[in-house]
């Protein structure tokens, strides 16, 4: 009886100590203030599946405004904003109705260890004594979290996690038969939850020796549905016939650790044969080579008119190729430049959201998978990519159209442009 009376007396005199109180961190000492780190997602951790992270506030009394969450960097881990706004509650403590505003992130661990999440600051404003606003800001702490490798996962170079995660994959143009100019395209379409888009690993680049293959620039997009994030990457390659023979384009198996279940999951693509006129013709082609008593005056006959052919075919072929080659490069030319007037059309418009995930397309296409690879040991560009993500993510003021420019053209002469990456995501490479 003596505790039931004793605790009903302190939550009494809450709102008289609320009341009295002259700054955020009086409230906290008298109990009617709560700020914290809260991980939503129950341990084990594991390394790249998702972690939901929640900041959240509550107060006694009422909030004067949103409360905000300044933009942070959490060193080997993605951090991706679940929720736009605060999300407002109200919860039951003691016989006591108190207001709560929380934010949500989403956070993948790109190794296994410690993951040392740095303080978070908060900025709130709560109603005191006389309509009186306390406002302020305060610096949340969390103890360092264990990241586990997904079982399974130790002997494989390249995989990822998600709470779940399909590929389809369709061709355009699939004959019977082809002729040699004839061209085929296959599209693979990735869908993921619990990870950004940019955590998908590209398609191996293939060389087969009487094929043309072209890559187009692949698509990333992200979204966010609920309290997960989804992310979608498609990737389009034609195939186009220089022989008439018969190719096997291989299959290829992707390996995943669902979050969900806690299970190693494998999907297998198969492989697509591509069938030429030529190996028909190759394997019933006659051929009539009876010899003649003359055989030197017809080689001498035909010896020069055919050579004479021969190399105006080759020169021919060789000229198709420098053309074909020339069309290409136009072709990324154009798709560069329509990317650049469209980002600079959207740094104009203050769509920032889109400048950015513009931005994140060119870099994925350069083997770059983090805006912050693109700003080390520029200070000026580190300076530039913070504000853009903070304005994009929370609605700050986003930096000069000069400014975004400056960063567009960075990520054209990047030094790791030029250095052909293979073009696979390798989050964990050594853990």
């Amino acid at each position: 009886m003596f505790s039931l009376r004793k605790a009903l007396l302190w939550f009494l005199c809450i709102p008289a100590l609320s009341l009295s109180a002259q700054s955020l961190e009086e409230l906290l000492d008298a109990g009617a203030l709560q700020a914290r780190i809260v991980l939503k997602t129950e341990p084990p951790l594991y390394q790249k599946a998702p972690i939901l992270l929640t900041v959240e506030a509550g107060s006694a009394t009422r909030f004067a405004r949103s409360t905000k969450v300044e933009s942070f960097r959490i060193p080997g881990a993605v951090v991706t904003p679940i929720s736009s706004f605060a999300f407002s509650e109200t919860r039951r403590i003691g016989d006591q109705s108190w207001a709560f505003q929380s934010w949500r992130f989403q956070v993948n661990a790109e190794r296994s260890g410690e993951l040392q999440i740095p303080p978070i600051q908060i900025s709130m404003a709560v109603e005191g004594e006389g309509g009186v606003v306390i406002e302020g800001q305060l610096n949340l702490e969390i103890p360092p979290q264990r990241i586990e490798i997904p079982p399974g996962t130790e002997q494989l170079e390249t995989w990822l996690a998600a709470n779940s995660f399909s590929v389809e994959e369709r061709w355009e143009g699939l004959l019977e038969e082809y002729e040699v100019g004839d061209a085929v395209t296959r599209i693979r379409s990735f869908q993921i939850s619990g990870a950004p888009a940019m955590a998908i690993p590209a398609s191996p680049s293939l060389q087969l020796k009487g094929l043309d293959i072209y890559e187009a620039p692949a698509l990333l997009d992200d979204k966010v549905v609920g309290v997960k994030s989804q992310g979608s990457r498609e990737e389009r390659v034609v195939f186009t016939l220089q022989t008439s023979d018969s190719f096997l384009i291989p299959g290829e198996s992707l390996t995943w650790f669902n979050a969900s279940t806690g299970k190693l999951e494998q999907i297998d693509l198969p492989e697509q044969e591509l069938k030429g006129s030529g190996a028909r013709a190759n394997r019933s082609g006659k051929t009539d080579s009876s010899p003649s008593t003359n055989t030197s005056a017809w080689l001498w006959l035909f010896a020069i008119p055919g050579l004479a052919f021969l190399i105006v075919v080759l020169r021919g072929i060789w000229q198709l190729r420098r053309i074909q080659a020339l069309r290409k490069r136009i072709r990324q030319r154009q798709l560069e430049q329509k990317a650049k007037r469209e980002y600079l059309r959207a740094a104009k418009e203050k769509n920032l959201s889109r400048c950015l995930e513009l931005l994140y397309q060119r870099l994925a296409d350069q083997g770059i998978w983090q805006l912050s690879e693109l700003s080390e040991s520029r200070p000026e560009l580190q300076r530039i990519s913070t504000q853009l993500l903070a304005a994009a993510s929370q609605g700050k003021a986003g930096p000069e159209l000069r400014a975004l420019e400056q960063l567009w053209n960075a990520s054209r002469s990047h030094p790791d442009s030029s250095r052909h990456r293979p073009p696979s995501l390798k989050l964990n490479p050594e853990t």
